[in-house]
């Protein structure tokens, strides 16, 4: 087997060698580009595009000369201390990164980099984001070395601090990690089921098709001669024959949507392991491209369980975190540890959140909950944008979205069960944090990972003596589920304020 080409350094210290990329990392240049341009590529080539779609597909060539020119002036070297990364064609960079510093080793191997053994690693410290450094293809001998730079500043590191303690003799224990959770193929295909995932496929190919033209009107035309199409004209003005159309057109779909998500889920987590190890929980899962992701344990800022109505009926759960720095970014999203659980027994959660948080107390003795009149603010506003949508179209274009009024009662069935499902308690050392009732969602944030905390009130709050508490901690996504807990009595929520502004105030923020 080939390995990474070398060519030696001089240092101050010692001799070290300066590294290239893997010789195969031309193919991977290569073949990541053609993905980029795959689609223009079939279009103009199969389907007979036009001369832009033509165009478009030669771009191809210039985006593999460039790539091949990035990856032969890539340059990596594995110092005493750090790691040296020097990048760019014409604008340098030069990046050294402590090994001290990393705290994530993440590998991405498809099928290709496991028949050279080679692997795509992403260096990943406490800051989050953006990975420090991205090695694109370099062979897993490379890998074992880097591996062993880190445990080794790792050591060095823990021998300083106990320098620092009591003299005393501590016993050497070898690293040990323990199994949290591993998915079984059953598993696999009942999440599947739960999630909606065929439909991305299904967006994807209706894409390409409509870009088809010579495709499309094949289709068309294929349809109109077929005997089928033939025998449902026939039948066009029978009602009960089009309503036995529509719904097996539409169970027929949805049973195809749910074998593509289960497609979808197998080949994303199959063989699914979380671990902990040296106080870092580490995931390992994918069919055919093979992710190692890592995770400390420290930079998990907010817990939230998950469960849609599918998920209830499975008696089934999802947990997704939040983490330090987790902004993600085009080169770190891909190995960044969203799902800790992409499913999980229900009746497991409990055990789970202690093994992944053991020092986070989940239980809680009494539970607060909303003003019940806040479904009413909820109805009026959806009600106005319903309205302000609904008369325009019916005006100009036809009167049969008057329809739309028909959700009226939805609106308030939503916002009535929605209001109800709010409530939040307290922990020894956690807020808890409920809302949903046809997704149900639970986030778990510990005190020493808050901010900040505040009480909102809008104008529509004062006039209802209503208010709002919001919670922010590091690695925040403001879309997900969070602590913003809506529609409080007035004085429950002071109370509530107080109190978490107290635990903030004495407690030390650790947000790694």
């Amino acid at each position: 087997m080939v390995s990474d080409v070398e060519s030696s350094v001089e240092s101050p210290s010692e001799q070290v060698i300066e590294r290239q990329l893997h010789p195969m990392s031309w193919l991977f240049s290569v073949a990541r580009n053609i993905k980029a341009f795959i689609f223009p590529l079939v279009i103009a080539l199969v389907a007979g595009g036009d001369k832009y779609q033509i165009y478009a597909a030669w771009l191809v060539i210039p985006g593999i000369a460039i790539s091949l020119l990035q990856n032969w002036v890539y340059r990596y070297i594995l110092d005493v201390n750090e790691i040296i990364v020097r990048e760019g064609i014409l604008f340098k960079n030069v990046r050294h990164v402590p090994y001290e510093k990393i705290q994530n080793l993440n590998l991405i191997r498809n099928p290709i980099h496991r028949l050279l053994n080679v692997a795509q690693v992403e260096l990943e410290s406490a800051s989050g984001g953006k990975p420090e450094a991205v090695i694109r293809v370099i062979s897993m001998k490379r890998i074992d070395e880097l591996q062993a730079k880190l445990n080794s500043a790792a050591k060095q590191d823990i021998d300083s601090s106990l320098d620092n303690t009591v003299d005393e003799e501590v016993p050497e224990e070898a690293s040990k990690s323990s199994s949290i959770l591993s998915l079984e193929l059953l598993e696999l295909v009942k999440m599947g089921i739960i999630s909606n995932k065929g439909m991305v496929v299904v967006a994807a190919f209706m894409g390409i098709f409509y870009q088809m033209p010579n495709i499309e009107n094949k289709a068309k035309e294929l349809l109109r001669n077929s005997e089928l199409f033939s025998q449902l004209s026939l039948q066009g003005n029978d009602p009960l024959s089009i309503a036995m159309l529509v719904l097996g057109g539409a169970v027929c779909f949805l049973i195809f949507i749910r074998i593509l998500s289960i497609a979808f889920a197998i080949v994303t987590y199959y063989g699914f392991k979380l671990v902990e190890k040296d106080n870092k929980l580490v995931a390992s899962y994918g069919l055919l491209t093979h992710i190692n992701a890592t995770l400390p344990a420290q930079k998990i800022q907010l817990l939230t369980v998950r469960e849609t109505l599918l998920h209830r009926w499975f008696k089934r759960s999802a947990v997704r975190v939040e983490t330090a720095g987790g902004g993600s970014s085009e080169q770190g999203a891909t190995t960044r540890l969203v799902w800790l659980a992409p499913i999980i027994p229900s009746a497991s959660i409990d055990d789970f959140l202690h093994q992944v948080q053991p020092d986070v107390d989940t239980h809680v003795e009494q539970w607060l909950k909303a003003d019940f009149g806040g479904w009413l603010r909820m109805t009026r506003v959806r009600s106005f944008w319903l309205t302000l949508i609904t008369l325009p179209l019916s005006y100009w274009l036809s009167s049969y979205f008057l329809l739309l009024f028909l959700m009226l009662p939805l609106i308030v069935i939503h916002a009535r069960r929605y209001v109800a499902s709010i409530r939040y308690g307290f922990s020894s050392n956690a807020i808890v944090y409920m809302s949903g009732w046809l997704i149900k969602q639970k986030t778990i944030v510990p005190f020493h990972k808050m901010q900040s905390v505040s009480l909102e009130q809008s104008f529509f709050d004062k006039r209802t003596n209503m208010a709002s508490i919001v919670a922010d901690n590091a690695g925040l996504e403001i879309m997900r589920h969070h602590i913003d807990i809506p529609f409080l009595p007035q004085q429950q929520a002071r109370e509530s304020f107080d109190f978490l502004y107290e635990e903030i105030c004495h407690t030390e923020y650790r947000w790694k």
